[in-house]
């Protein structure tokens, strides 16, 4: 897993580079363009972390290309949910072979919708039954918490927005290995929540992920205004809140009169619009660390599995 977290940055810089030279990949994002422009919804389908990154690249559909998209959990994804010819799907997968996004994708199918992988196994069953796939570039991951995958599906999610500018992604290499020195203190505690606004929320239901993967302790991600709603009558002096600062300084302030420990994660770079793709990586360390401190085997935890191809 540490292995793989300080590989995000070569990821990043293999990403940007052969995105922008393969012909292939540049026919196959604007063959992508093209199913957008007659679309009236995207579907997304995806398990566990890649589900995360389904959320936030959703979420950049709707604000920069006005279409309207609905993430699914592949596993909740059934006959019942109301599909169109018109429409079209994408599924993210780290190895090409999760059960439940392949079901999703018979569903997707019977419907006749063309489907879209962001995949990091090329060989794969889902490659294989994509109409379209986009390589992430990885390389293998084989620790069972993803962390250079869900980098990697946030890059490629936004180049293929088509919106960002070779500004906004140059900085992202240098941006990822300076998180990599970034420490939250580790230490003992009853509870942990992630708490964020925005896709800095998405970002806190992964990171909370993360930690629940590979520590076995109750960690929690929350969007900020529903903290309030609930959550915080669980914050006392053996509670842990870790902050994307998307959120506002009455949700830290009510934390801290609870009792509660407040860490800040800022913003790494406010003014460019793609810095969300890197801020996930302290978080990961966190779980890595609190993993190692607690002698758990990080890289296998216990009743998870993960296929490597």
């Amino acid at each position: 897993m540490e292995k793989e977290i300080n590989e995000i940055p070569k990821v990043i810089e293999k990403i940007l580079a052969t995105y922008r030279k393969d012909k292939t990949i540049t026919q196959s994002i604007a063959k992508w363009h093209g199913l957008l422009q007659k679309a009236p919804c995207v579907h997304i389908c995806a398990c566990g972390t890649s589900y995360h990154a389904g959320l936030i690249i959703g979420n950049l559909i709707e604000k920069h290309l006005r279409i309207r998209v609905k993430t699914h959990i592949a596993s909740e994804f059934t006959g019942d949910t109301i599909l169109n010819e018109k429409e079209i799907a994408m599924v993210i997968s780290q190895s090409g072979e999760t059960t439940d996004t392949l079901a999703a994708m018979q569903i997707l199918k019977s419907h006749k919708l063309p489907i879209v992988a962001l995949c990091n196994t090329a060989d794969s069953t889902i490659t294989k039954q994509s109409d379209i796939t986009f390589p992430l570039l990885c390389d293998k991951e084989v620790a069972v918490a993803s962390t250079k995958v869900f980098v990697a599906s946030l890059l490629v999610g936004s180049i293929l927005i088509g919106k960002f500018t070779p500004a906004d992604f140059a900085p992202l290499s240098k941006m990822a290995t300076k998180l990599l020195s970034t420490s939250i203190p580790v230490g003992e505690y009853e509870k942990i929540f992630f708490v964020g606004r925005g896709l800095d929320y998405f970002l806190a239901l992964e990171s909370a992920l993360k930690v629940k993967e590979v520590t076995y302790r109750h960690c929690e991600g929350h969007a900020t205004g529903e903290f309030k709603h609930g959550p915080m009558s669980l914050v006392d002096d053996k509670t842990l809140s870790i902050v994307y600062l998307s959120s506002t300084n009455t949700t830290i302030s009510k934390i801290k009169e609870c009792g509660g420990k407040v860490v800040e994660l800022p913003d790494p770079a406010p003014k460019n619009p793609l810095s969300f793709i890197a801020k996930v990586i302290p978080a990961q360390i966190f779980a890595l660390r609190q993993s190692q401190r607690l002698g758990i085997t990080t890289d296998k935890p216990r009743n998870l599995t993960k296929s490597v191809i």
